[in-house]
């Protein structure tokens, strides 16, 4: 992640840990970490870097599979907010 980068959502997890969705410069991101905060795994979204787009995720809702629902929006140099 960047240097500059926001929270906008955090969930409790099934496993008791947390997940935690955000947006940097040009990307989204999604953090999963146990119990105890340490992290597990990090996931980047992305549009199109060429573009100069930017990917903000704003929301989020764990499934009962443990999987993920994201919410946000795509911001494009070229076509504007999608």
């Amino acid at each position: 992640m960047s240097t500059y980068s926001e929270r906008y959502t955090i969930v409790q997890t099934a496993d008791q840990g947390y997940a935690v969705a955000g947006s940097s410069v040009y990307m989204g991101w999604l953090i999963k970490t146990d119990s105890q905060g340490t992290l597990l795994w990090t996931k980047t979204y992305t549009y199109n870097e060429e573009s100069q787009s930017n990917c903000n995720i704003y929301a989020m809702i764990s499934s009962n599979d443990g999987g993920f629902a994201l919410a946000g929006s795509i911001w494009t140099s070229i076509g504007g907010e999608d």
